[in-house]
């Protein structure tokens, strides 16, 4: 009893250690950003107070490492509205740095952790590659303009968004309590096994042109190669075309078409992005687009903030309601996005 309570003090010490650092880290870049005052980030074609950038970012960071979903699109929102940038193929590969911000942390742990189906990851980014250059090229020719640019994109915000109320419903959470026991029940059989069990993680059972085997933990998985390389093509066009990550699209793709458990989901996913990410964001440079350096600097600090600081928002906030919240913030994002230009054509509201 004694050393579990000494333990405990231990962990809460490190956790009141963690959330000072946190917030040192947060109100110096608060105290820094308002100092600097206003500027003009020429590149992006913005006059605006530094701090706006910088709070907007580590809401992003919170709610991206809270809910695990929606960090590009809000990225995209940030540019559009809040920042009120007006080139469009500026906006969409400023998105992706900024997405590509949580994967460059997370995946060398998941391939520590041997959590990570680096064929799948790499057949997916094969296919990324097609899909990230023919994507780019498509939005940088056709979506060129915020007119034909905000609607396309506001479509997929009303996706996500209804996705997101989706996940607050009491049909979903019976659906996910039953998942979570699977997996509870998954994770009990990996602590389970032995030592050698757990050093080696995801293996490699068989590597034929039609079919790759792999197991996790006594557990096997399988899939044609094909199919997430073509999955790639298809996915990447979209979040290249969009600006966004794409893991809106990837995480479903795997999970349930694929049937992957979620513990090498995650991982195999983020890896995925980074290939596809780095391939658009080099093609819209190539075809013209550029990048604001200083801003794109300031969002970063303030993203990984944000990320450091949501596992701790999210123990005293309800899951289901940040959520909830997400999702009528898309809601109304999207409706703005995809109908502003004719609701405000009635009504001579703008809603965004």
């Amino acid at each position: 009893m004694a050393n579990r309570s000494d333990a405990s003090a231990r962990g809460g010490k490190g956790g009141i250690n963690v959330l000072l650092i946190i917030g040192i880290l947060a109100v110096v870049g608060l105290v820094v950003t308002i100092f600097m005052g206003s500027r003009e980030f020429a590149t992006a074609g913005v006059t605006l107070p530094v701090v706006v950038p910088f709070l907007w970012a580590m809401f992003v960071g919170v709610v991206f490492s809270t809910i695990g979903a929606a960090g590009g699109i809000l990225s995209g929102v940030g540019h559009l509205s809040v920042y009120g940038m007006q080139n469009a193929n500026d906006v969409k590969p400023m998105n992706q740095v900024l997405t590509l911000v949580s994967p460059f942390f997370s995946v060398p742990t998941y391939l520590r952790q041997k959590r990570l189906v680096l064929q799948l990851g790499i057949l997916l980014g094969i296919g990324s590659i097609a899909g990230s250059l023919l994507g780019s090229w498509f939005s940088s020719n056709v979506l060129s303009t915020l007119e034909s640019y905000k609607p396309v994109f506001g479509a997929i915000t009303l996706f996500v968004a209804f996705r997101a109320l989706y996940e607050t419903t009491n049909r979903y959470r019976r659906h996910k309590q039953e998942l979570t026991a699977a997996s509870a029940r998954f994770e009990a059989a990996a602590r389970s096994a032995n030592a050698a069990d757990r050093r080696e993680g995801v293996q490699t059972i068989e590597m034929k042109p039609s079919r790759i085997r792999i197991s996790f933990f006594g557990e096997e998985f399988g899939f044609n190669p094909l199919w997430p390389v073509l999955a790639g093509v298809v996915i990447f066009f979209i979040s290249s075309m969009l600006g966004v990550g794409g893991g809106f699209l990837l995480v479903p793709f795997m999970a349930t078409i694929l049937g992957m458990p979620m513990f090498i989901v995650a991982g195999t996913s983020l890896f995925a992005i980074i290939i596809g990410s780095f391939v658009s964001i080099g093609s819209y440079l190539n075809l013209g687009s550029q990048l604001d350096v200083p801003l794109l600097t300031i969002q970063v600090v303030g993203i990984i903030i944000g990320s450091m600081a949501g596992p701790l928002v999210s123990k005293y906030f309800k899951e289901r309601w940040l959520r909830l919240a997400l999702g009528v913030i898309l809601l109304y994002v999207g409706i703005g996005y995809l109908f502003g230009g004719f609701i405000e054509s009635i009504t001579g509201v703008k809603i965004i």
